[in-house]
């Protein structure tokens, strides 16, 4: 209590500044793990739209051959005519 007295007017406590660094750590790291979760999410999107491209131009092949008894063709359009 005597050590706040003798400090100028405007400058935080020995036990206000201890508070203020715990918080600015607290504050960094939360920062670090929603950046790392944001960062996990995109690289998740990505994969899944690779995903959703390769299974795309896979379904396009001719399946009859695998004995599935389904074939895909592209009209000159582009787009796939399935028989």
């Amino acid at each position: 209590m005597e050590d706040e007295k003798l400090l100028p007017p405007g400058v935080p406590s020995p036990k206000q500044q201890e508070w203020g660094a715990l918080i600015s750590i607290v504050v960094i790291v939360l920062m670090i793990v929603i950046g790392a979760f944001y960062a996990w999410g995109k690289r998740i999107a990505e994969q899944n739209a690779l995903l959703a491209v390769w299974l795309a131009l896979h379904e396009s092949v001719d399946l009859s051959k695998r004995g599935l008894g389904f074939v895909s063709e592209f009209s000159e359009d582009g787009t796939v005519n399935r028989r």
